[in-house]
């Protein structure tokens, strides 16, 4: 009677260890809010291993940018996207907590508003003024950048999701060469299923 008691309280307790281990390996697929990262701003990502117990998943998601400046250093004064960023993921790890390495594209439409400043002659006398004229202008285009992230993801045993991390990200401009590059801190709260 004694070792069939303990017996059963040892696989009550085994029970809950079992389950707490193999859970983040069921949860192969999550949503999740990104700030920052390869969402640039603010995005919204699915995830999915490609083959269930792989290390290898995809992402894609939908993301808004925003920016605002009054500075000589750049082309506009306002700038609004709307992208997608997509890539891979290879996960190292166990159980809750995993290492992320990733690569990736995102490809966005670019709303950039702009002042375009032209000059005004004007004579008073003998004197010729030039002041300048500012027009408002806006241009769509079609922007897009490379990157990579390295992070922590942990998966809680209720599928809460949390990653942290660095995205290093790129672009190319005309005759290829490296026309930026940034480290772009992201943080991400999601869902596991």
């Amino acid at each position: 009677m004694k070792k069939i008691f303990f017996s059963l309280i040892a696989i009550v307790l085994a029970m809950p260890v079992t389950a707490q281990e193999e859970t983040p390996a069921e949860r192969n697929k999550s949503i999740s809010l990104e700030i920052g990262g390869p969402s640039n701003f603010v995005g919204l990502n699915y995830t999915s291993t490609f083959k269930s117990g792989s290390p290898w998943e995809y992402r894609v998601g939908l993301a808004f940018a925003y920016a605002s400046s009054s500075n000589i250093f750049t082309d506009y004064d306002s700038m609004r996207a709307w992208s997608v960023p997509m890539g891979v993921n290879y996960l190292i790890g166990h159980h809750h907590s995993k290492l992320e390495l990733g690569a990736g594209i995102n490809v966005g439409l670019y709303n950039l508003h702009y002042t375009e400043w032209q000059p005004v002659s004007s004579t008073t006398g003998d004197t010729e003024i030039i002041t300048y004229e500012g027009t408002n202008k806006k241009k769509n285009r079609m922007e897009y950048f490379l990157y990579t992230n390295v992070g922590y993801r942990h998966v809680a045993g209720n599928g809460f999701l949390f990653r942290v991390g660095i995205t290093p990200a790129f672009n190319f401009g005309e005759g290829n060469d490296l026309k930026g590059l940034w480290l772009i801190p992201y943080i991400s709260f999601g869902k596991a299923f």
